[in-house]
């Protein structure tokens, strides 16, 4: 795939679905997210998996202005 078609057929999700992300799927996810470049090489991003439903719906509120 050229830089082109990628640009032209990536696709924004706005929708999702409740079904749980195997963590065999997110450990691949996650692993190769360490790749993704980062301004000055600086590799400030962090992730937290949060699955408890309940601790998510707080931080989205604590998210909104």
């Amino acid at each position: 795939m050229d830089l082109h078609e990628a640009m032209r057929t990536t696709f924004a999700c706005r929708e999702f679905t409740d079904d749980p992300v195997p963590d065999e799927v997110l450990h691949r996810i996650l692993d190769v997210a360490r790749f993704a470049p980062s301004g000055g090489n600086r590799q400030g991003g962090h992730v937290v998996v949060v699955r408890d439903k309940g601790v998510r719906q707080r931080l989205g509120e604590l998210c909104v202005p």
